[in-house]
Parts: C-alpha cells; sequence; structure tokens
C-alpha cells in the first residue's frame, strides 16, 4: 500500500514539474530572438517535459506495465520491455527521438528552411 502511495506522489511531482518545464518554455518562446538562439535547447527542454510527465503517468497508473507497453514515448515503451536491464545503450542510441528531431529542426533553421515563430 505505502508503495502504490509513494509512486503515486512521485508520479503527480513528476506530471506537476514537467508542466513547470512547458510553462518556461513557453515564457521563453514570447521572445523571437531568444527561440532564435535557443531553439534546439528548448526543444531538448520540450522533451524532458513529455518524459517527466510519462513518466509520472505510469507510476500513477493502476497498471504501470501496461501504461508502458502502450506508451507514444519509445524510452518509456522501453521500460516495460522484460530484456530492458540487459540492453546496454551507447550515446548515440540513448538519444530519443525527439531529440533527433530537435537537432534535424536546428540543422533546417540554419540553412533557413525554417522558420520559428513565437506561439503567443
Amino acid at each position: 500500500m505505502f508503495l502504490e502511495l509513494l509512486c503515486e506522489r512521485i508520479g503527480q511531482q513528476l506530471h506537476d514539474r514537467s508542466k513547470n518545464l512547458e510553462s518556461l518554455v513557453e515564457s521563453i518562446r514570447a521572445d523571437p530572438t531568444a527561440v532564435g538562439m535557443h531553439a534546439l535547447t528548448l526543444q531538448n527542454i520540450d522533451c524532458i517535459a513529455q518524459s517527466l510527465s510519462e513518466i509520472g503517468r505510469a507510476l500513477g497508473s493502476a497498471d504501470p506495465e501496461t501504461f508502458c507497453r502502450h506508451s507514444s514515448l519509445e524510452q518509456i515503451r522501453l521500460l516495460a520491455m522484460p530484456e530492458f536491464k540487459r540492453v546496454t545503450l551507447n550515446d548515440k542510441a540513448r538519444q530519443t527521438d525527439c531529440v533527433k528531431s530537435a537537432a534535424l529542426g536546428q540543422e533546417l533553421i540554419a540553412r533557413g528552411e525554417l522558420d520559428i515563430e513565437s506561439r503567443s
């Protein structure tokens, strides 16, 4: 019982922190100059926020294993794999799809093929 309550509370804390990060990113996105200078960093922070929220939801779930298996985030789905404990990932393999997308976005911005506009 204690473990379930602890997981639920930790999950809520992670979810709350992800919302804090999302708010921080949105406030920085209000400044187009800051976005241009820090687009990749902002995308990485957004990825972190998504991961924290999903981990929080998994911890608070009645069935965390099933939740993880059906997560939209690959790194969360991997947590439910039986062989997960035996997998050793190198630095390149640790990059999530989101981080790879952020890098591609930064490359397109540098080439002038993508404009980042404020969402405000």
